[in-house]
């Protein structure tokens, strides 16, 4: 079968292979005298980045690096392709899903294929259509990033092989225009929910990169105007999203689906880095990344197909308003499939300064589900170091890995926050004895908390970076310094108490052992010849005041407001649980969170539209073709 012509949208940059790095992205070197695009710079960075780890035999691994050494070295990096192509055993995640090709490695050995094919002779294609033509679900959904790596790929391998046929794990079988047809519909049903409602996975440090790949082989390579158009416009959405909560790079919570710690500064390779930050260093620069972060394959070299990409975000991203420090209120959506009904699970409140960030957020779960990869806090401060977050959590979902062990559960549903200002953010812990939700010790969403079932961790912590300039650790107060930010989290009831045995290398860690507790969170811009004791004097005269018996703080804001924020746990009729602070702002309920999925200065999204302001105040607005979800 002859290769399909490829379409005028993409032509490959060489023949046989690239001459030079820029030569791989199909661009020119610049014009002496001209600045040569910094994305394409940083681009070649990331596919000249060899792996620092040996090499990894998985199928999601190997395909991206014989993606990125084909760029670079030419075709002979591409004869591992018609095995990449074979199915292998099924997704741990998926259970009920047949065996198939493996998911994570479907965008880059379909961008092999399309950007490349000059790369696959003909008994190579027949060999790989062979191996994908096994009986396998082509339609399932998956986690979402796992739906539209698999939808997406598949429509684009049976747009290159229009006359083969793909059966599925229970005999059907389709033909290529026939599987086109149904994935273009569930294309069209993703696009219409993402605008009206967001998806779960959009603030993922983790997976938001991996939602992006996929849309941007069809925007390089699908032949229908339409299906191209529905992906650009999720493109432009999802890294406007991550480009309206980065504070320099790093996501400011809630977040969910978080695997790994952010960073501010390029890592030494001993930490796995979180895959989304190399997308936000690639397209916007921050957060810096050296060379071992980009050799770094703990994860597999996603950003490979974005730099290969010649799609890039919109203008306005770049110029955006709200520099001088803007509110971000989000709500991030329940899991769902396809454009079925969801409902809010994080509901986040933040305001990002140049200066600092602060990120606050409470959620809605299903117990015993899973609901811990999530993290409801952060402040963060701007630093050239690699930590730059003050955090404080209840250990609960994963408390049986110790208490000190500051994994994937950065939230608990015993503590809760509130953004009073810019400038102010309270939190509250109510922590029962005991579990209210016990479940199958051998579930693996209750097995790692288990064995506190009869007896929860009766505290909580706080760690502060020690490369911040100052760090004052007291018994009732955490004072801060940190370029021109004062900060003050303020304990009225309790102790903090220093643990000089966790985190030892990056953090200074307190402890505070109390099942009813507030903290209060006041930052302030300093000025020229400000006084570090000054601003703790001033600070101590703020702190709120505090009922254990009923977890309630009052606070009085510097205009003279008097604001109530109350612990509250309500199990609502659906078997959720809403872990939502009460609020009263002079004696009066504060009005509810707004509807629209994400409100900030710079991007906006509601009533299915995307706003993007830029700095002079000009609007952009962008709406997907199939702008209307099925009933």
């Amino acid at each position: 079968m002859k290769p399909a012509s490829r379409p005028t949208r993409w032509r490959p940059a060489a023949a046989a292979l690239c001459v030079g790095l820029l030569a791989c992205l199909g661009v020119a070197p610049a014009p002496a005298g001209q600045v040569a695009d910094p994305i394409n710079d940083r681009a070649a960075q990331a596919l000249a980045a060899e792996p620092a780890q040996p090499e990894r035999v998985h199928p999601k691994f190997r395909a991206f690096e014989v993606l990125r050494r084909t760029a670079v070295s030419g075709c002979a990096a591409a004869a591992d392709a018609v095995s990449l192509a074979k199915p292998t055993a099924r997704h741990p995640d998926d259970p009920a899903e047949s065996a198939g090709t493996e998911l994570l490695a479907l965008p880059a050995l379909v961008r092999l294929l399309l950007q490349f094919p000059q790369c696959i002779d003909e008994p190579m294609a027949q060999a790989m259509q062979r191996a994908l033509a096994a009986p396998q679900d082509r339609l399932a959904h998956g986690t979402l990033n796992h739906a539209i790596m698999r939808v997406a790929s598949w429509y684009l391998i049976a747009q290159r092989f229009p006359q083969a046929t793909w059966p599925d794990a229970r005999g059907e079988r389709r033909s290529s225009q026939e599987l086109m047809a149904a994935i273009q519909q569930l294309l069209q049903r993703r696009t219409a929910q993402f605008f009206a409602a967001g998806h779960t996975e959009w603030l993922s440090p983790t997976y938001a990169v991996v939602n992006l790949l996929p849309l941007l082989n069809l925007i390089d390579f699908a032949d229908d105007a339409q299906v191209r158009a529905n992906a650009q416009a999720q493109a432009a959405l999802l890294v406007a999203v991550l480009r309206a909560a980065s504070f320099h790079g790093t996501l400011l919570p809630p977040l969910n689906r978080l695997n790994h710690d952010q960073r501010n500064a390029p890592g030494d390779g001993t930490d796995t880095p979180a895959a989304t930050q190399a997308l936000l260093w690639l397209y916007f620069g921050e957060p810096a990344s050296g060379s071992a972060d980009l050799a770094n394959r703990n994860e597999p070299a996603f950003v490979t197909i974005a730099a290969l990409s010649r799609w890039r975000p919109p203008a306005a991203l770049f110029d955006p308003a709200g520099r001088g420090g803007h509110a971000v209120r989000m709500r991030t959506p329940a899991f769902s499939r396809w454009d079925d009904a969801t409902t809010t699970e994080l509901l986040g409140d933040g305001y990002i300064d140049e200066a600092y960030a602060l990120g606050t957020g409470n959620v809605v779960f299903r117990p015993n589900t899973y609901a811990d990869h999530l993290q409801s806090f952060a402040l963060l401060l701007k630093s050239s170091s690699r930590h730059n977050a003050i955090e404080c959590r209840h250990p609960f979902f994963r408390s049986d890995a110790g208490d000190g062990v500051w994994g994937t559960d950065r939230w608990s549903p015993f503590q809760q926050t509130h953004r009073i200002d810019g400038r102010t953010g309270v939190m509250l812990f109510r922590i029962p004895r005991a579990d209210p939700w016990p479940g199958d010790p051998a579930s693996r969403f209750f097995a790692p908390r288990s064995r506190h079932a009869g007896a929860l961790v009766a505290g909580f912590q706080c760690r502060v970076p020690r490369s911040f300039a100052r760090v004052q650790i007291e018994p009732h107060w955490i004072f801060v310094r940190q370029g021109e930010v004062d900060v003050a989290i303020g304990l009225p009831v309790g102790r903090f108490e220093i643990d000089a045995s966790a985190d030892p290398p990056w953090h200074h860690v307190a402890r505070v052992q109390a099942r009813s507790a507030a903290l209060v969170f006041l930052v302030r811009k300093t000025a020229r010849g400000d006084s570090f004791r000054a601003f703790q004097a001033w600070a101590r005269q703020r702190m709120p005041k505090f009922d254990p018996a009923t977890t309630r703080v009052v606070h009085t804001t510097l205009e003279g407001r008097r604001v109530a924020v109350q612990f509250d746990l309500q199990s609502l009729p659906d078997g959720r649980v809403a872990s939502i602070p009460r609020v009263e702002v002079d004696g009066k309920s504060a009005p509810p969170p707004p509807q629209a999925p994400l409100l900030s200065d710079p991007v906006t999204l509601a009533d299915g539209v995307l706003r993007l302001v830029r700095a002079d105040g000009r609007s952009v607005y962008i709406q997907p073709p199939s702008a209307t979800a099925h009933p």
